[in-house]
């Protein structure tokens, strides 16, 4: 139980940000909620598995270079913007936004967690295999508890007038915002100062 209550503290602790991307690209409804879910889960999983490859490598990749995955949100941010002002003046020239919103939910979700694999690495290489499949377990399931939240607090937010508006808007911003913030050197990071 102990592992469970931990796995669930450090998935919150280092997803507040995630749950307010799910609902910032529920609320712009410009990607349906299953091409959200599966960028979700995939982002999920790959994350799952980095963090596990690294525990299993613990000390062979350079920390030093998790920081450049925030070029990836940037990127995807900022084409996402430039879809929509292109969206409102022509819309034959937008870029097909199906492809885009998976790739853009599962790599932004990806490149903004590097707290999370930094954290669950260790976890995963200082534990027994039996324990490893719990916390890996507990993980998905976590993973799942905090869609459904995403989900909730996007439909209730949604009943707020011109919140849909203002939402396709936020969610790219708030990508570039947050690959910002990776980018940057901050106290959070893993190397403080490089």
């Amino acid at each position: 139980m102990t592992i469970i209550i931990l796995v669930a503290s450090t998935y919150v602790a280092t997803n507040v940000d995630n749950l307010l991307l799910l609902v910032g690209w529920m609320l712009g409804r410009q990607e349906s909620a299953g091409r959200i879910l599966a960028g979700y889960s995939l982002a999920a999983i790959a994350i799952l598995l980095a963090s596990w490859s690294l525990g299993l490598s613990a000390g062979m990749i350079p920390t030093s270079y998790v920081g450049y995955l925030g070029l990836i949100p940037i990127f995807l941010g900022a084409s996402l913007l430039v879809q929509q002002v292109r969206g409102r003046k022509d819309a034959s020239t937008s870029m097909n936004p199906q492809k885009l919103s998976l790739f853009a939910v599962a790599t932004t979700l990806f490149a903004n967690s590097a707290d999370t694999m930094l954290v669950f690495s260790p976890l995963l290489a200082d534990s027994e295999t039996g324990t490893d499949y719990v916390i890996m377990s507990a993980y998905l399931a976590v993973a799942l508890i905090w869609y459904l939240v995403a989900l909730y607090f996007s439909r209730h937010a949604a009943r707020l007038q011109g919140v849909s508006v203002a939402a396709q808007w936020l969610a790219p911003l708030m990508m570039i915002v947050v690959g910002c913030y990776i980018l940057d050197n901050t106290v959070t990071d893993v190397i403080a100062g490089h």
